[in-house]
């Protein structure tokens, strides 16, 4: 069996469809995703995959995830209209994808793919827009500020830090 594949986000929207096509392509025992408490998992447990409990906010559990991986798909994000406290999505969208790198490349693994979101490039001034248009003026939530907070830190320790 070859080194498990890490996914965070594994119960989220994207996750659950990216856990069913890496079970059904090869050995479930292969894919490990970090859920947190309270998930549901059901589909997840049925699929076989390995379940580590935690979140992307606690350091000893992403070690645990990340150790022996190869590769780590880091889909874990807040999505929300609404929050009583925004300082979440901070913990979440900006330390929480800092956390995850940083255990990614202390585990050495060879790839860490972040996923992000549209929301990012705020209101294009060019339309249509694509991945190498700049940035809008400004972006339309807390959401959109700290996913693209996330992505700028990704960059970072890519450039910086040995992030694959």
């Amino acid at each position: 069996m070859s080194a498990p594949i890490l996914i965070t986000g594994a119960t989220g929207f994207i996750g659950r469809y990216l856990v069913r096509r890496l079970s059904a392509a090869g050995d479930p025992a292969r894919v490990r995703c970090l859920v947190r408490s309270g998930s549901d998992v059901a589909e997840l447990e049925h699929l076989g995959v390995e379940l580590i409990r935690g979140d992307v906010t606690d350091w000893e559990a992403l070690r645990a995830a990340t150790q022996g991986c190869q590769q780590v798909v880091h889909l874990a994000n807040l999505y929300s209209f609404w929050e009583p406290d925004p300082s979440i999505y901070r913990r979440v969208n900006v330390e929480g994808t800092r956390l995850t790198a940083q255990a990614a490349i202390e585990a050495g693994v060879e790839l860490f793919l972040h996923v992000s979101t549209v929301a990012i490039f705020g209101r294009p001034t060019e339309v249509p827009f694509n991945e190498a248009s700049a940035p809008g003026p400004r972006r339309f939530s807390e959401y959109a500020r700290t996913k693209y907070e996330g992505d700028l830190i990704v960059e970072q320790m890519a450039r910086e830090a040995a992030l694959p």
